[in-house]
């Protein structure tokens, strides 16, 4: 043994019918220490070895049936992975579809119900004889998903407030005037996302100086069903 020259560490197979010592190559390790002859440590740089192969370690020693159970073992672990993987993907895919319907935005789901999205816009006005509040209803006759927002009228009139159905979006303690959200302005899209169901209303919390008129354009994407 002392005129060996170490390799490393790999697989090594015997040959059944010949009982020669074969040596998978393109396994080898060049991390043994050199000089060490491995004596009384078969297992080292094996880690898990007995779990593939058995307690003696050695494949080539495996019967015909045992090398079976571990082909079988293996594809079975390799099965279980891929389980693992398409589980992972399909949770991350219903987290998505959960975010998207939570905050109110077009999905897959809705591109797969047999239905087109179009551009669109919805809008209102209301108009006071003398300074006050007012509300602006702007009514979705169908599913809708806000991108821009235009807001005209008297000089000096206040945003306070905007609610789709009865959830807040918008608050101003007090008052954010409307120019803010004019046709020039950078605030437009502040509803970007928003998602508006078939009936539901957009109401706008209006101040006014004076006597006038204020309104609201909403810009969008408008669900189409198909017609059969």
């Amino acid at each position: 043994m002392s005129n060996l020259i170490p390799l490393g560490t790999g697989r090594v197979f015997r040959d059944p019918s010949t009982g020669q010592i074969v040596v998978k190559k393109d396994t080898l390790r060049q991390d043994a220490p050199i000089g060490d002859d491995f004596g009384g440590d078969d297992d080292d740089g094996f880690e898990g070895a007995d779990d593939d192969f058995g307690d003696d370690g050695e494949i080539g020693s495996l019967s015909k049936e045992e090398r079976k159970a571990i082909h079988k073992r293996r594809q079975a672990m390799h099965k279980d992975h891929r389980d693992d993987r398409k589980d992972l993907r399909s949770d991350r895919r219903s987290e998505r579809r959960d975010h998207d319907d939570s905050a109110g935005h077009p999905n897959d789901k809705d591109k797969n119900m047999g239905s087109n999205w179009g551009t669109a816009s919805i809008g209102n006005s209301e108009t006071l004889v003398a300074a006050g509040p007012t509300v602006i209803n702007v009514v979705a006759e169908e599913e809708f998903v806000c991108e821009d927002l235009t807001m005209a009228g008297a000089a000096g009139s206040l945003l306070t407030d905007v609610k789709i159905g009865s959830r807040s979006v918008f608050t101003s303690q007090h008052g954010t005037d409307i120019s803010t959200f004019s046709a020039s302005a950078f605030l437009r899209g502040f509803l970007k996302g928003q998602k508006v169901k078939i009936g539901q209303a957009i109401k706008f919390s209006v101040v006014l100086p004076g006597a006038g008129t204020v309104s609201a354009q909403i810009f969008g994407k408008q669900k189409q069903s198909n017609c059969s």
